[in-house]
Order: structure tokens, then sequence, then C-alpha cells
């Protein structure tokens, strides 16, 4: 299993670490593992950022990426 650190996962994804901790604060993007200092992320929170990158190149709110990412699909919804 890959473990990242959210600089890691920031530098990986293309996404600031300060984007990150908005889409977990607004549960589009699940909280990382462990806690505090000892908090990682995995390649499901790498994947989960490339879909939710994808579907902002779509348009798609963030209301309906959270509801896209739960079902597993990740296609963008009919709005």
């Amino acid at each position: 299993m890959d473990i990242y650190n959210i600089d890691s996962l920031a530098s990986m994804s293309g996404v600031s670490r300060r984007t990150i901790h908005y889409y977990v604060q607004r549960g589009v993007l699940e909280p990382p593992e462990g806690g505090g200092r000892g908090a990682y992320y995995t390649g499901r929170h790498l994947e989960a950022l490339r879909r939710i990158q994808a579907l902002a190149a779509q348009g798609v709110p963030l209301l309906h990426m959270k509801e896209a990412l739960a079902r597993g699909d990740g296609a963008a919804p009919d709005v």
C-alpha cells in the first residue's frame, strides 16, 4: 500500500495542501488515515483527487462531485 504525507499527495496530484484540506472539510475527500502528525494518505486518496480534478474540469459542483464519488463511478452526474 502506498502511503503519502500531505506534501507528497499535493505534489503528486497537482492540488495544493490548502485545497486538499478544503476537500476533506467539505466531505468530498475522505479524511487522512491516522491522526495528528501521524496522519497519512493512501493511493485511494490520490485516485479520488484525480477524479475530483476531472469532474472539476467538467464544471461539476462540489455537491455533485461528492455524490459521484460516493457512487464510486466518478462520472459527471446529470445536472
